[in-house]
């Protein structure tokens, strides 16, 4: 829908982040480009690894005796123009299996899970990092922009 606003500010003559300001959802490709050229000015996302997260806790309900169900909590993360340039690349052309999920599992330490996609992403980025022999960048700070929550039941 934001990609949609864009075009039609722009064949109504308007110029999108700088008459209007949008934001958008979902880190599509195309929603990343728009934040790159500064026509958006953010995409907030990471809910499309709620699936991931399940598999986590699916694994987890399998794999620990006693494990009761919970409601979980995850942050959505905006891509700004701030963090695009480090992030953007990885949600364009994402490598998932530099991508370790099992770090997501419940621990003994905790009785939560840390999901959080900017953790996925900052994975991502260590992988690269590790690959090319440089050191891992820090992760840029993100503001929480919103809470999703999802609650897994035990089977009956």
């Amino acid at each position: 829908m934001a990609e949609g606003a864009i075009l039609a500010l722009e064949s109504a003559g308007l110029t999108p982040g700088v008459d209007v300001l949008v934001a958008g959802l979902n880190w599509s490709p195309e929603g990343i480009s728009m934040v790159k050229d500064q026509r958006m000015l953010l995409t907030d996302g990471g809910h499309f690894m709620a699936g991931a997260w399940a598999m986590v806790m699916a694994r987890d309900h399998a794999d620990i005796e006693g494990w009761s169900p919970r409601t979980v909590n995850f942050p959505m993360s905006a891509i700004t123009h701030d963090n695009v340039a480090r992030y953007g690349p990885l949600l364009e052309n994402p490598d998932w299996e530099a991508a370790d999920f099992a770090a997501f599992g419940l621990q003994a330490s905790r009785d939560d899970y840390g999901f959080d996609p900017m953790r996925v992403l900052t994975q991502m980025l260590g992988h690269q990092a590790a690959a090319s022999g440089l050191p891992p960048q820090a992760p840029a700070t993100q503001k929480k922009t919103a809470r999703s929550s999802a609650l897994m039941d035990a089977p009956q």
